[in-house]
């Protein structure tokens, strides 16, 4: 399967926190590199480099830990990847004063992974607004369904999952299978990094899979990558409120492995293991609740 096309939407409408209307607003939607092409006058690399800078921000208000960062030359790597299918770097972005060049003020970046032999939406970092921006309100040129403005971070948060629905559709007629896909209610996993923490992520259906998750430093190599830096909140969202233990140790190993590079010997990983474990022999039963 080719990857996901990029692509960008002109925002039918952008209200500040104060209620000031900004005009040129931009949904971008990018899952492969083009070195030499641009998307609506953008260049890729000029768009990961603005993107970059708002996760610098996120740091200084708290919203992802130091070193959580994704370097531009990292999401390169990722999107250059042909086996990458359904990772895409998702960014609203305005224009800066008087017009010259732009700013990405929110961003999400939603993936298709799997656990158990069936697919799930993952996101790196639950969406992230720039400071200046949290409470504005953002609504789409194509038609979407619910409310016509949202929210940014909940605006982007129904795009990451509208993205991952266009992978299974694409997913579907490769393989030449039809499946109700409009109203099939995907599983999502996120952490607590990003402008969406537990408390708000819980009234967006999201439950507890497993706190105090250990984590080193994203940027850590050899030895550092056993070490536990930083502790993370995992959660899902899922039609039961329940997850199979099989399927929650594999998107535990997958968000620690996958996403921060940490060996799966590393005494971290078998600790969420071992607790993920003592959890289905409290409740006899492999099917865990969320919390």
């Amino acid at each position: 399967m080719d990857k996901l096309p990029n692509r960008v939407y002109d925002l039918r409408s952008f209200w500040m926190p104060d209620g000031t209307s900004v005009r040129g607003a931009k949904l971008f939607e990018v899952s492969r590199f083009w070195p030499t092409k641009k998307l609506s006058g953008t260049s890729i690399d000029n768009l990961l480099a603005a993107e970059f800078e708002l996760q610098q921000s996120a740091v200084s208000a708290g919203l992802i830990n130091p070193g959580a960062e994704l370097q531009p030359k990292n999401t390169k790597e990722i999107l250059e990847d042909k086996t990458e299918k359904a990772y895409t770097v998702t960014a609203i972005t305005v224009p800066e004063k008087n017009n010259l060049g732009y700013k990405v003020v929110a961003m999400v970046r939603p993936d298709v992974a799997m656990a158990d032999g069936f697919y799930y939406v993952k996101l790196w970092f639950t969406p992230i607004v720039h400071p200046d921006f949290k409470g504005a309100m953002a609504g789409e040129s194509r038609k979407i369904s619910g409310p016509l403005l949202r929210t940014l971070d909940e605006f982007l948060m129904h795009t990451a999952i509208d993205r991952a629905r266009d992978f299974y559709e694409a997913r579907a007629a490769e393989l030449n299978r039809t499946y109700e896909i409009a109203n099939l209610d995907l599983e999502v996993f996120a952490d607590d990094q990003g402008s969406m923490k537990v408390d708000e992520l819980r009234k967006y259906g999201f439950g507890v899979l497993l706190d105090k998750v250990g984590v080193p430093d994203l940027s850590a190599t050899g030895s550092a990558l056993y070490k536990p830096v930083y502790e993370s909140t995992v959660m899902l969202k899922t039609p039961n409120q329940r997850v199979m233990l099989n399927r929650a140790i594999e998107m535990v190993q997958d968000y620690q492995h996958n996403g921060y590079g940490v060996p799966l010997t590393a005494r971290m990983v078998k600790d969420a293991t071992r607790r993920l474990e003592e959890r289905a022999r409290e409740i006899r039963s492999n099917l865990l609740p969320l919390t």
